[in-house]
């Protein structure tokens, strides 16, 4: 099927793209789509479904490492594309590519009473995501 394609041509882009330099993709998709591609058959005659057919074929054969690395629901890839449609989006998992700026790790405050309840102050800051090379992320949209 189509989701079959899409999923293997978003990671095979990824790889072929960076010219050898990325070896393997991370895949995160919808929740709704990753759990349509887990019990969409292949065919109507088979038992195998579309999540289970791209990890096979994605994988090879001699040395068990293949172009897709996992393959993982997000929620945050709903309607993070374009025109608000889904989202797809494929990424080297090595953190000379790509990395997370964490100014401020997350910390509580000790417990404090506040009328018959207990209240915990929490502070912490995220600077997001920050792709160090444009080739090791790829995204496609209206899934």
């Amino acid at each position: 099927p189509e989701m079959a394609a899409d999923i293997l041509g978003i990671a095979a882009d990824l790889v072929e793209g960076s010219k050898g330099v990325i070896g393997r993709a991370r895949i995160l998709i919808p929740l709704e789509q990753y759990n349509l591609a887990a019990v969409t058959k292949m065919s109507a005659t088979g038992e195998e479904t579309v999540l289970s057919y791209v990890k096979r074929v994605a994988q090879d054969a001699d040395n068990g490492s293949g172009i897709i690395e996992s393959i993982r629901s997000w929620w945050r890839c709903k309607g993070a594309g374009a025109g608000a449609t889904n989202r797809m989006v494929a990424y080297d998992p090595n953190e000379d590519h790509l990395g997370l700026i964490l100014p401020m790790e997350f910390n509580m405050q000790p417990p404090q009473d506040q009328n018959l309840a207990k209240v915990v102050n929490c502070i912490g800051s995220c600077g997001g995501v920050v792709v160090r090379y444009r080739i090791a992320m790829r995204y496609a949209d209206g899934l």
